[in-house]
């Protein structure tokens, strides 16, 4: 069996999290029973897949992909059963194809990530030693320090190493922004008293948002953490950020309170401590979907090999590292906020600090956006409008390039 790293293991377990995380089986089994719906069916496979039942989650994905065969939602799902059952080159094949579906499904290209790093290799021994080989005569015999330090890089961070060098040009000062619509799927999100769901607002003002960036700063590259309806693990956004090395990483909210009459927009940063009750309170609604990591968590124990005594050398490099992206998150918020209330029609509530599970492990600044309170009906309306959406949006590229700016005189 392959060596899975750390990283890939963490991954995998967003795999997990995303069964766990399904409804129940048999919400809509009625639905399905006929056969006639896709959709129905593809819910009944991922209730299949959360209750740990992968081949019969095959064949009804395989019944519904009859009817819809480029479907990238079914075959991800099929990709996913075949993953449970222990199938990887299946399960590369379907995810790899729903890709060419939907080439812009940033979820998709993670999960196919850590497949091709970890995917078994079934060569007999003799291909085997011809691989070998062949590897061996392409590897120079000294290697320069840059040149080892690529070697040591999984595909996916040489990917990035690449993609980052490509858009480096000093004359352009070209950012990489991620921007993550919140929530998705089955998880809504705050739903206002109208109906009106967080999970579709922020995925609207992302993808207007991400028009307006490029409008605004020609060159840079805008990232989606999901690009469409579904649930994303906290951890993958942080993941996919990360990967892309993005030079800032905005999560995308709107807010709800118990008291009807708040209103307004704020930007969060992360820190160990909140700082105010109410900061407490939005990263507790924030964090919710970490109730159901215990299952991880534990994994993660189990597979610690070190002592208890041992110094912990990488987390002790980590928390390094995340207490410096955390006081460049801090000054990244006082420029977005600033930015949003000076142009959008809301009531600044200021900049406040949590410990948000998203912004947790980024390593790059990071910030939150609540703009607004879907729980306000007065806002609840202004929320629903594609020019509120637009307005939204048009600010929240204003502080991009804000932030843009303040990086070249920073660097000047």
């Amino acid at each position: 069996m392959m060596p899975i790293s750390r990283r890939s293991f963490l991954i995998a377990g967003i795999l997990g999290l995303a069964g766990v995380l399904a409804p129940g089986p048999g919400v809509l089994s009625s639905l399905a029973a006929g056969g006639q719906d896709p959709v129905a069916l593809g819910i009944e496979g991922q209730n299949l897949l959360a209750a740990g039942e992968p081949q019969q989650a095959m064949a009804v994905l395989g019944r519904a992909l009859s009817m819809v065969p480029d479907d990238p939602w079914l075959t991800s799902l099929l990709g996913r059963a075949y993953l449970a059952a222990g199938d990887h080159v299946k399960a590369g094949e379907a995810l790899h194809a729903a890709s060419s579906c939907a080439p812009e499904d940033e979820y998709g290209k993670l999960v196919r990530s850590w497949l091709d790093e970890t995917q078994p290799r079934e060569e007999t021994a003799a291909q085997g030693a011809s691989i070998q080989e062949a590897e061996e005569s392409a590897i120079p015999e000294e290697l320069s320090e840059p040149e080892a330090a690529e070697s040591a890089m999984t595909p996916l961070e040489r990917e990035a190493q690449k993609e980052k060098a490509a858009l480096s040009d000093t004359r352009t000062s070209a950012m990489r922004v991620v921007l993550d619509p919140g929530h998705g799927g089955f998880d809504p999100g705050a739903v206002g008293p109208n109906g009106l769901q967080e999970k579709d607002v922020v995925l609207d003002v992302a993808r207007r948002t991400a028009r307006a960036i490029e409008a605004e700063a020609p060159g840079t590259r805008v990232f989606l953490t999901r690009s469409d309806d579904y649930y994303l693990p906290l951890s993958a956004r942080t993941a996919l950020a990360n990967r892309y090395a993005a030079d800032i990483f905005i999560s995308c909210h709107a807010n709800a309170s118990r008291t009807r009459s708040a209103h307004g927009v704020e930007t969060y940063h992360c820190a160990s401590r909140a700082s105010s009750r109410e900061a407490a309170r939005v990263a507790a609604m924030e964090n919710a979907a970490l109730a159901l990591d215990e299952a991880q968590k534990s994994a993660d124990r189990k597979a610690d090999w070190r002592p208890v005594c041992a110094v912990d050398v990488e987390s002790i490099l980590a928390r390094w590292q995340s207490a410096h992206h955390w006081e460049e998150g801090a000054r990244a918020s006082v420029v977005m906020q600033d930015v949003l209330s000076r142009n959008l029609d809301m009531r600044d509530r200021g900049v406040h600090a949590a410990n948000f599970f998203v912004l947790r492990n980024a390593r790059m600044p990071a910030v939150l956006l609540e703009t607004g309170f879907v729980s306000n009906p007065s806002e609840e309306r202004r929320l629903s409008r594609p020019e509120t959406r637009d307005q939204v949006a048009a600010a929240v590229a204003h502080g991009v390039a804000a932030l843009a700016r303040n990086g070249r005189e920073g660097a000047a």
